[in-house]
């Protein structure tokens, strides 16, 4: 869990006291999540998992929706999608950043503030190699990886966009298992040409419906045909 400072200017913030008390309470769980930029994934099921680990029975997916939205309203937080996953950042959160950002930020920087990426081009599909899930918006940019199935990143990625991919609500996210198995069946290209991948297929009209078993194989085929 990383490190953060609190200031206690946050109890007499009239845009936190705004919202109910749950969503003050999510809020606060955010910000032990949120990387130095304060980024993290925005897909609600990721958000109850991390957020309250030991209250899974208790809450629910469309109240983080809520909670979320709370926030947004009260200008707390910015949510975002970028290559089809969601994203937030808290705004104004201030903390010293120690590392790059794991997470796209919401749009490009103009301004020459570093945002933690780098600036070179996002190839499209089966060019370059080891493209991690660092793009933003269209044409973004990325993190070069060598090995996608043993990246934290690349994993964390395809995660995300295979649950939203699954039917219904209600799915705990795929384990790092079944995603490795995915990478591995892709034989080798990054998370971020495997994401291409399953968005192509989803398009044909191809979507899982019982397991995330669905993700390997479809992806094994999908490579296979191309071949």
């Amino acid at each position: 869990m990383p490190s953060r400072i609190l200031r206690e200017g946050i109890l007499s913030s009239e845009s936190v006291t705004s919202t109910s008390k749950l969503a003050e309470l999510f809020y606060r769980c955010l910000m032990s999540v949120v990387d130095d930029y304060g980024r993290y994934y925005g897909h609600p099921s990721i958000l109850r998992t991390n957020c309250f680990p030991m209250r899974l029975d208790d809450v629910k997916d469309g109240e983080i929706s809520g909670w979320l939205d709370e926030c947004v309203k009260a200008e707390l937080l910015t949510t975002y999608t970028v290559k089809g996953c969601k994203y937030l950042e808290i705004n104004n959160f201030n903390q010293r950043t120690r590392s790059d950002s794991k997470f796209p930020a919401p749009c490009p920087r103009d301004d020459g503030h570093d945002d933690g990426h780098d600036d070179r081009k996002l190839p499209a599909l089966g060019e370059g190699e080891g493209v991690s899930r660092n793009a933003v918006c269209e044409g973004g940019r990325r993190t070069p990886t060598t090995s996608p199935w043993d990246d934290p990143d690349e994993i964390a990625y395809l995660q995300v966009r295979m649950l939203e991919m699954m039917p219904g609500d209600g799915w705990q996210p795929p384990d790092h298992d079944i995603v490795k198995q995915t990478l591995r069946a892709a034989g080798g290209a990054s998370a971020t040409e495997v994401n291409n991948a399953i968005e192509l297929m989803r398009k044909d009209g191809k979507r899982p419906q019982k397991s995330y078993g669905w993700f390997p194989k479809m992806v094994k085929e999908f490579y296979r045909g191309r071949a």
